[in-house]
């Protein structure tokens, strides 16, 4: 969070627990947001659906119907930045997280009488 100070000074990071990497939600802003979030327990779809007519316009970053996986801090840093920066606007944003493919190793099939075979031929 601190990486993005520079960018987004004001901050409201909400949580699971109490630990700092069980964190659910971060509100990020270039101008104070915090009187405008609602208090309690809630969803972030929740929160900004709860958020006043006079608060800065707030939308999702990370979309469920978007991303099938989370993207690294490094691409929603990368990301963030074209929004801080206006090369990109909320309205046409929509984050993509780079595909991260697992490589799998050959499907492979012995078959279990040419091994026989092979080890028992007859000598010649």
């Amino acid at each position: 969070m601190e990486d993005l100070r520079p960018w987004f000074p004001h901050q409201k990071g909400y949580y699971r627990t109490g630990a700092q990497s069980s964190i659910h939600s971060l509100f990020l802003s270039r101008v104070p947001i915090g009187e405008f979030l609602p208090v309690g327990s809630m969803t972030t779809e929740q929160r900004i659906e709860r958020m006043s007519e006079a608060a800065p316009e707030t939308a999702l970053f990370l979309d469920h119907r978007w991303l099938k996986e989370r993207p690294s801090e490094a691409e929603m840093v990368s990301q963030l930045m074209l929004l801080a920066s206006g090369v990109a606007t909320p309205e046409t944003f929509k984050p993509q997280p780079c595909v991260r493919h697992r490589t799998k190793p050959a499907a492979t099939f012995a078959d279990p009488f040419q091994i026989f075979a092979q080890i028992f031929a007859p000598q010649k």
